[in-house]
């Protein structure tokens, strides 16, 4: 998942969790908080914290290979969006 979400342009703190916390890539402020808002619109629940250093950053859990597969297929369609 991690360098599904690189190749996309995010970056992924290293995690021995099952989330990691992904750095959205930048364009403009807020996006990470649009993307949560975007997926959550498709049924699809990530966090996100309203702290200043966590802002333009998600928590995403890893799910099923195809849960995973939605989640990367929605974010596609987002992010060509500009979302």
């Amino acid at each position: 998942m991690a360098r599904e979400l690189s190749a996309r342009g995010f970056s992924c703190a290293p995690s021995q969790a099952n989330f990691l916390l992904a750095t959205v890539p930048p364009r403009n402020p807020g996006r990470a908080e649009r993307l949560l808002r975007g997926l959550a619109a498709e049924g699809i629940y990530i966090r996100w914290f309203d702290q200043e250093r966590l802002r333009d950053s998600l928590r995403i859990s890893i799910g099923t290979a195809v849960e995973n597969d939605i989640l990367l297929s929605a974010l596609d369609r987002l992010l060509r969006q500009d979302f």
